[in-house]
């Protein structure tokens, strides 16, 4: 038993234009053990009933897991964050994909990366956890990244 940490679905991509490629990207990461926190706006009744926003998922992986780009694309911006680790933004035409919450980043802005190309490791969150925090945006909007990434086929 793994406890509970699975391949992710590998995709298959079908050309190189990012928005017709909905619910066939590769993951960030090779191993899950689960999306922790979706995509969304959450209530959190033992908070008082607060409303949280999350504008990618979380996805719980293994210490150390290489994050990988879903996409060929253009690294346009690299940052730390004291709540986020370090953060990678890879560019693809209209669309970008954030990666968060990394210990560290093997990339540099500016740098051109095929699809699967190592950006970083994850690092932890607050609870000591093993976390990336994913997201997709279309220009200011931001798209919930399961819709895009390749589902799962019996594994």
């Amino acid at each position: 038993n793994t406890g509970g940490v699975r391949n992710t679905p590998t995709g298959a991509v079908r050309n190189n234009v990012f928005a017709e490629n909905k619910s066939l990207l590769p993951w960030p990461v090779d191993k899950y053990n689960l999306v922790a926190a979706k995509f969304g706006i959450h209530n959190y009744p033992s908070l008082s009933n607060i409303e949280v926003e999350n504008l990618g998922i979380e996805i719980l992986t293994t210490r150390n897991e290489r994050v990988k780009s879903v996409f060929e694309g253009k690294v346009s911006r690299i940052v730390q964050d004291p709540d986020m680790g370090w953060v990678v933004v890879v560019e693809h035409d209209d669309y970008l994909c954030v990666y968060a919450r990394l210990q560290n980043v093997l990339v540099k802005v500016g740098n051109r990366v095929k699809a699967r190309a190592v950006l970083g490791t994850v690092g932890l969150n607050r609870d000591g956890y093993p976390m990336l925090q994913f997201q997709i945006w279309k220009q200011r909007q931001n798209l919930n990244p399961e819709d895009w990434l390749a589902k799962n086929t019996g594994n």
